[in-house]
């Protein structure tokens, strides 16, 4: 097995976080090259607008919220009324929750908390326990179907610790540590496993960033501007059709991270 490409049109892909700009996209594209799809997010209302936009008998939508069990196992058991099932995963889901992980007290001069634990277990849940579930149901599924299939983590060069993100940059970097693991475990089953590390891209995840912050980070990186959203899609693309590569991260960055 696993000597020809997997060609895009017999791609049946579930994508989480599918409402955002990245998540909306891969949808776009993949549908475009003449895959099947079924978009996740918990935003009910943004995912019926992107039903509505993109107008094509292949593209399927489900609401849930997948740092839970059981909706994760009910949007593969909808895959499989709509499309058959499927043989890709995107785990893109993500969020921010930035702050410091302490302050000073301006009139007191002490030291207080800043990252509350929420906040923390907030961003862990989506960013790393969701892709975990997710991966874990795709996988048990595959197995015995006698099908490739491919998982897709959407990793970020926050893996190497960016400041404000104690959250976000530990759920990136387990989801790069976890591309690794599942690589290895689930080649026998015919299963490659890959991640995306974008740098700073062009999405409305951006949006909750501050201008300053935001023109610090561009400052960094050597090609001198944001990526963008189809530039990532690239790197998908090419996970998604190069069958011999698995386990690795492919940094879609500017150079942000050299």
């Amino acid at each position: 097995a696993g000597q020809g490409r997997m060609l895009l049109p017999n791609v049946r892909a579930i994508v989480t976080g599918a409402a955002g700009g990245l998540g909306s996209t891969f949808c776009r594209r993949l549908l475009e090259n003449g895959a099947s799809v079924l978009a996740v997010d918990v935003n009910s209302a943004r995912l019926e607008q992107l039903k509505e936009g993109l107008k094509s008998s292949k593209f399927h939508v489900q609401t849930a919220d997948i740092s839970k069990e059981d909706s994760v196992r009910s949007i593969f058991e909808a895959a499989e009324k709509s499309m058959a099932g499927s043989n890709v995963l995107v785990n893109n889901a993500g969020i921010l929750r930035d702050k410091a992980l302490v302050k000073r007290d301006k009139s007191s001069g002490k030291g207080m908390h800043g990252m509350s634990k929420e906040e923390w277990d907030a961003v862990i849940s989506i960013n790393l326990t969701a892709p975990f579930l997710c991966a874990r149901e795709f996988a048990s599924r595959m197995i015995g179907s006698g099908q490739e299939g491919v998982i897709v983590n959407i990793s970020s060069s926050a893996r190497n610790g960016y400041v404000f993100q104690s959250n976000y940059s530990a759920a990136k970097a387990g989801l790069a540590a976890d591309t690794v693991v599942w690589a290895k475990e689930l080649a026998k089953h015919n299963i490659r496993v890959g991640a995306i590390a974008p740098g700073v891209v062009h999405t409305q995840i951006l949006d909750s960033v501050p201008k300053n912050l935001l023109d610090e980070l561009i400052a960094k990186v050597p090609l001198g501007r944001l990526g963008q959203e189809d530039e990532v899609w690239q790197g998908l693309k090419f996970i998604l059709e190069c069958n011999y590569f698995t386990g690795r991260v492919v940094e879609i960055d500017g150079g942000i991270t050299l």
